[in-house]
């Protein structure tokens, strides 16, 4: 299929919107858990570090973890039949994935990434099985209900909690290019944009879901190899300059499937995505 100019601002203008939540985890990743010159760097891929309290005194641990070379398994906290434990865990997609505990035997939680389900596995486990091949997850205990193995309570709980990095081999992660770490979805987007999801989509397989958006992505050439030469073309690059701000314009007027502003990634947990963008939402040129 040879695509048109108006196939390409249209594939450019989806990008943009079904893709900013992956650009905001590619900052958070890169920021917290990459760059450890960053002044916001917490720890390592596969390492927890803990959150601050929240208002009501509870507490919670957060990582960033790479999952391709097998499952990640975090020590959870004791908790009594009465209480429980949460864990979330966002995917490159911006989805959030949960599992919560309300039994003194579950002792670990078990994150898998994509591949086939390898069945059933140990009995004190919760599982969280994500689609992309890194994800960023918190744990936390339902409000009020933070103790430890000896049975104190307090906001230094999750200290305890750690993460077992994967038994598998992978292989390194592309570098981040470095004048992808600072590309805001919030400010006026250009083909930078579009080298984020060019770098993050071979760890996202199977994404987007819907075949529509599927096809239009793919025009773009995007996580093939196929986005420089593009770029390269001038009348594609006009053509995809065109699209980007478009849906630029649709991320400012609050079209769901941008999900929220703001710099906390944990805001799209509460986001919800739209159906596919169709053409009579498309705002005007300017």
């Amino acid at each position: 299929m040879v695509a048109t100019v108006s196939d390409l601002r249209r594939a450019a203008r989806d990008a943009v919107l079904i893709g900013t939540p992956t650009v905001r985890l590619h900052r958070s990743l890169v920021r917290v858990a990459l760059d450890r010159l960053s002044p916001d760097f917490h720890a390592p891929l596969n390492t927890l570090w803990q959150e601050p309290p929240d208002p009501s005194g509870s507490t919670s641990a957060a990582a960033w973890l790479d999952l391709r070379g097998g499952p990640v398994v975090v020590a959870l906290p004791d908790v009594d039949r009465a209480r429980g434990i949460t864990g979330q865990l966002l995917d490159l997609a911006g989805e959030v994935h949960t599992a919560a505990a309300t039994a003194a035997d579950r002792r670990v939680l078990v994150v898998r990434g994509p591949g086939p389900d390898p069945g059933p596995g140990r009995p004190d486990a919760l599982v969280i099985a994500c689609p992309t091949a890194l994800g960023l997850l918190r744990v936390r205990p339902v409000p009020g209900t933070a103790e430890d193995r000896t049975g104190a309570a307090g906001p230094g709980t999750w200290v305890a909690a750690t993460a077992a990095s994967p038994g598998g081999t992978r292989p390194p992660l592309p570098p981040p290019l470095p004048d992808l770490a600072t590309v805001d979805p919030y400010r006026p987007v250009d083909a930078r944009f579009l080298r984020v999801l060019d770098l993050m989509m071979p760890l996202m397989p199977g994404w987007p879901r819907d075949p529509l958006l599927r096809a239009r992505l793919a025009l773009l050439g995007l996580g093939d190899g196929g986005l420089v030469a593009l770029l390269g073309d001038p009348a594609a690059r006009g053509a995809i300059d065109l699209g980007l701000a478009d849906g630029w314009r649709m991320v400012q007027a609050g079209h769901p499937d941008a999900g929220p502003t703001g710099e906390d990634p944990w805001d799209l947990a509460t986001a919800r995505r739209a159906d596919p963008p169709s053409e009579d939402r498309v705002p005007p040129g300017p």
